[in-house]
């Protein structure tokens, strides 16, 4: 599960994983990286995507309880 991955992805990764362009993709982690949910570093031309802490919490949070 994504939540639990802690290899950084790049935006060519996750766009392909999710069959979305990668202008999508990079547009939605700019708005998840403003509110803290993932970081981002550039390495090369090539941008690296990982879940925060605060992005572990939240996605925690939305996790349905099993009873």
């Amino acid at each position: 599960e994504l939540s639990e991955l802690d290899t950084p992805l790049s935006i060519s990764q996750i766009s392909d994983e999710l069959d979305k362009s990668k202008s999508t993709v990079a547009r939605h982690v700019n708005s998840l990286e403003s509110e803290n949910l993932v970081t981002t570093a550039k390495e090369g031309r090539t941008k690296s995507v990982t879940l925060s802490d605060s992005g572990r919490v939240f996605l925690k949070g939305r996790r349905p309880q099993v009873s």
